[in-house]
């Protein structure tokens, strides 16, 4: 079926029940509560020919001729009593299933061909479900996009990604398979508006919580380069709550965004370069005077590539916080590649103590910071490879120079 049919989609079954007293229902309710009839917009309670009679209506999952087996201690002894007592018989009742009543899952395990994974994975962006179909889903994207539109709360439009990243920007080309054609999305993150259309920049909703750890470890009095800021989910929330952000992306669009976002956002102090590579912004930070405090790089896949500017570098060193992709945190040598590669980006020894905190750490990995080399995981974005965020102060340029002389 490569077109959605929602009337093929009728079933009936035959659940387990209890007749009990209506005056009765609420305690049996109240302990039966995560045992019942587990359809989504489907009454748990029917009522009965007798009015003073209503009928539980429980868990497929439960076996129909004893369902207390199925229940825990505590559930299982107090159905038991009230079936001895005779206040409660078992019995079924037959339900009639319809397209509303599935999720999308089993509406997909159903209509898709056996041998056809289904799409259980999407990233939802403002009003957009993003997906990243296989080729075997080819011929069933309209169903699978009308479905999702269908079933997952406030989407208009769904698309998904049909190349790899073709620019230097980091963006991919995009179709959309279902809905509205409008790829401008606006959304609330860490209690700001941010707008921007998918098709022309980077934005991962999954890493909402990790823009809110890092940001949380600046201190106010901070002075913050943002040099691969994207649309502002780093320097947008910082500048709001009072600390000076510079920011700068490669790409327009990105900053045409982001300038839209720190007047949405009413981050007067806000101070946006204009689009250049985060090598020439470290070195405009110098001439300005901008004497950053802390440098973020969010650009995983080439973030500590950027680094080598701070070769050069010749003001008091930041504290960087690079995110980047790496080896498995299952592999013994994830810490030394990311610190190796560091380093030598740096040009310069870093701090031989290291250690690898998971996700929430941020504050620790910030104290650490201060004197080593910490290396915070983040999330996994492939079977062996993973995203981390490393987190070190810059080598002072009197280091790099006994470096550069051999004398270390």
């Amino acid at each position: 079926m490569a077109s959605l049919d929602r009337d093929a989609l009728q079933e009936t079954h035959e659940v387990p029940a209890l007749l009990i007293p209506a005056r009765r229902t609420s305690a049996y309710m109240k302990l039966l509560r995560k045992h019942l009839v587990d359809v989504p917009r489907y009454r748990t309670v029917a009522t009965c020919d007798d009015a003073s009679q209503k009928k539980i209506l429980l868990s497929r999952l439960l076996p129909r001729d004893d369902p207390a087996s199925g229940l825990p201690q505590e559930a299982q002894a107090f159905l038991r009593q009230a079936i001895d007592d005779g206040e409660a018989l078992i019995t079924t009742h037959s339900i009639s299933l319809s397209y509303d009543h599935f999720t999308a899952e089993e509406v997909l395990r159903k209509l898709l061909p056996s041998n056809i994974a289904t799409p259980t994975a999407f990233e939802h962006v403002g009003h957009i479900a993003h997906l990243n179909l296989r080729e075997e889903h080819a011929p069933y994207k309209a169903l699978i996009g009308q479905v999702l539109l269908d079933k997952v709360a406030n989407v208009k439009t769904v698309v998904n990604k049909i190349g790899e990243i073709q620019s230097e920007y980091r963006t991919y080309p995009l179709e959309v398979i279902a809905g509205e054609d409008r790829t401008e999305v606006a959304l609330k993150e860490q209690d700001c508006v941010f707008k921007f259309d998918v098709r022309d920049v980077y934005w991962n909703s999954r890493l909402q919580s990790e823009h809110q750890r890092l940001a949380a470890t600046i201190p106010q009095d901070a002075l913050v380069a943002d040099c691969t800021c994207g649309v502002g989910p780093f320097s947008i929330p910082l500048t709001k709550r009072g600390v000076q952000c510079y920011a700068n992306d490669l790409n327009p669009r990105a900053v045409d965004f982001l300038k839209e976002n720190a007047r949405a956002n009413t981050c007067s102090t806000l101070r946006i370069a204009e689009p250049s590579c985060a090598r020439s912004f470290l070195s405009q930070l110098e001439d300005e005077g901008f004497a950053c405090s802390h440098a973020i790089y969010n650009l995983p896949a080439t973030g500590i590539e950027l680094l080598d500017a701070f070769r050069d570098y010749s003001g008091e060193p930041p504290l960087i916080h690079c995110y980047c992709f790496g080896l498995s945190r299952s592999d013994a040598g994830a810490i030394a590649d990311i610190h190796a590669r560091c380093e030598a980006a740096v040009g310069a020894p870093l701090p031989s103590q290291s250690k690898l905190l998971p996700s929430p750490a941020a504050r620790e990995a910030a104290v650490l910071a201060e004197s080593g080399f910490a290396v915070r995981w983040v999330r996994n974005v492939a079977p062996s490879k993973d995203m981390y965020c490393a987190s070190f102060r810059a080598p002072s340029p009197a280091k790099r120079a006994r470096v550069g002389s051999g004398a270390e």
